[in-house]
């Protein structure tokens, strides 16, 4: 491979990256400023997928409900299920308002089809930490981990 065509690889991938965190921001912004469904939790964008040619947007999410005041984990467990379920179906049945808002703030050549999936990956993660938690304390160390904050790493550059 030339080196033209290797450069021009990487420029497309960064131009990609670039419209992928522009779309998250609107998107992002409308979820927490516009829009009119109705979400049984908090609603987070964990990521965003755009195909080569521009023309879809997959989003992933998270949600988060409190536990309610002497609510079992397993009552809470699958409270959140049901709202994980309910904000999928939700946030892809006002797909359109998503990509009306894409259309009107960015300018594109084509507004890309939006579509929402639930984050499985996210709460794998947690998983695993409570887990490595419990090992902690189960081998009589006595000393928890320190808790795990999933932030964006740039915010954490910027400090």
């Amino acid at each position: 491979m030339g080196r033209n065509e290797k450069g021009a690889k990487g420029s497309g991938t960064h131009r990609l990256e670039r419209v992928e965190k522009e779309i998250r921001d609107v998107v992002g912004t409308y979820l927490i400023s516009g829009f009119r469904g109705h979400l049984p939790g908090l609603v987070s964008l964990t990521r965003v997928r755009l195909s080569a040619d521009l023309k879809i947007a997959n989003f992933n999410f998270t949600v988060l409900i409190t536990q309610d005041e002497g609510e079992t984990p397993e009552a809470h467990e699958k409270r959140l299920v049901l709202a994980r379920k309910e904000s999928e179906k939700e946030l892809n049945a006002h797909a359109s308002d998503f990509q009306q808002q894409i259309a009107h703030k960015l300018k594109m050549r084509f507004t890309p089809r939006v579509h929402f999936y639930y984050d499985e990956g996210f709460e794998s993660a947690l998983k695993v930490e409570q887990i490595l938690r419990d090992m902690s304390v189960a081998a009589g160390r006595g000393e928890d981990l320190p808790s795990t904050q999933f932030t964006d790493d740039s915010e954490a550059e910027n400090e």
